[in-house]
């Protein structure tokens, strides 16, 4: 019985910490920020998936405040 009842409060302190918490990154507008980032990639008979085989395989923007200014 005391090996149920601790494995039951285990699994209840388990449920009760994984509650939905504020992350630490948030998505933030264009207008906002001043930063825009478009990928935009225009195929032709030069510059194509055939010649290419990474053309899609994407590109992004990391930016970080680091002294939250």
């Amino acid at each position: 019985m005391r090996i149920f009842l601790s494995s039951l409060l285990l699994m209840l302190q388990v449920f009760i910490g994984c509650k939905e918490e504020s992350t630490r990154f948030r998505l933030v507008d264009p207008d906002y920020s001043g930063v825009t980032f478009s990928n935009t990639l225009v195929e032709s008979d030069t510059f194509n998936a055939l010649k290419f085989e990474y053309i899609y395989n994407g590109a992004g923007v990391g930016i970080a405040d680091f002294n939250n200014d």
